[in-house]
């Protein structure tokens, strides 16, 4: 009988724009990879922020992105 491989999805670097509350907090946890780009825009109070996530699904990265930010009040925008 032949041995079966079952092969993991490999995770791909999705790129998520986001606008965020003028103040946020981040929670850094061990093998944390996500790099993250923010500024605030003076005229309306917002901050706006890029980040590179690695993950295997879009969803996963915004859950992660979350989890990172440790807020749920981002809004994603589409690129």
């Amino acid at each position: 009988m032949a041995d079966i491989l079952k092969f993991e999805a490999r995770e791909k670097v999705y790129q998520l724009s986001f606008t965020t509350p003028p103040q946020i907090r981040m929670k850094k946890q061990k093998g944390c990879d996500i790099a993250l780009e923010l500024f605030k825009d003076p005229q309306d109070q917002l901050g706006y922020g890029t980040a590179w996530v690695p993950a295997k699904t879009r969803t996963q990265a915004r859950r992660k992105l979350m989890d990172l930010l440790n807020t749920n009040t981002i809004k994603f925008m589409e690129n």
